[in-house]
């Protein structure tokens, strides 16, 4: 989530970007906090890509559904942790 976070932050900060820079945004945080959450581990290229996976279903989700929707809470909370459980 904090990826996410990241990510919509910086996208507040930025003018008005296609969905494929969106995209390659939400990745790219994904994969770096996860690279780095997981330094120690020998397999934190899996874990790493894996995270740019988790952050992408997050965009997904967003963009499918509506802020009033509860899928939108559904893709941002328990995805990312049955993603997470299932590494």
């Amino acid at each position: 989530m904090i990826a996410a976070i990241a990510a919509d932050g910086i996208l507040a900060l930025l003018p008005a970007l296609s969905n494929m820079k969106q995209a390659s945004l939400y990745a790219a945080a994904g994969f770096i906090s996860y690279y780095s959450i997981y330094a120690a581990s020998d397999q934190r290229w899996l874990e790493a890509v894996a995270g740019a996976c988790m952050v992408l279903l997050f965009y997904a989700g967003k963009r499918t559904f509506s802020n009033e929707s509860l899928m939108t809470l559904f893709c941002a909370v328990v995805l990312p942790l049955l993603c997470w459980s299932l590494l």
